[in-house]
């Protein structure tokens, strides 16, 4: 893969990731906002939920800063706290049809994971042939 082509897929996860993290906070903050203009109790997660929260939002945030740096790494983050999210969510309801539209979500984790790879290798390897096809090897 093109060095290019890297580039833009890295900042296409970024700019993904950064508007989930926004929309994502947008819905925290208003709810919280609303909770408090309203003058009702904050609302304080049972064990099970905070669980869960652990996973998502909290462990896509992490993978997701994380990946700006660390691309394979904070994908792998990402990635993993949705599927957890996703297992915990199973064991707490008992009811496998849990929404699947938040697992778009984890996909800039995926692209993440995927830059890094061909960053890492793809890349490495197109170097070395292409000096052996510039040295007549």
């Amino acid at each position: 893969m093109r060095a290019n082509n890297i580039k833009t897929m890295k900042w296409v996860a970024r700019i993904w990731s950064g508007l989930i993290i926004l929309f994502l906070l947008f819905f925290f903050i208003g709810y919280l906002v609303q909770d408090i203009m309203n003058g009702d109790p904050l609302i304080i997660p049972t064990n099970k939920e905070a669980l869960g929260l652990i996973f998502f939002p909290l462990g896509l945030f992490l993978g997701f800063i994380l990946a700006w740096k660390r691309e394979g790494l904070g994908g792998l983050i990402s990635i993993i706290s949705m599927i957890c999210f996703h297992i915990t969510m199973f064991i707490v309801t008992g009811n496998p049809n849990f929404e699947k539209f938040i697992d778009i979500f984890a996909a800039p984790g995926l692209l993440f994971v995927v830059v890094w790879y061909f960053s890492r290798n793809g890349e490495r390897l197109n170097i070395n042939i292409n000096d052996k096809i510039y040295k007549g090897n």
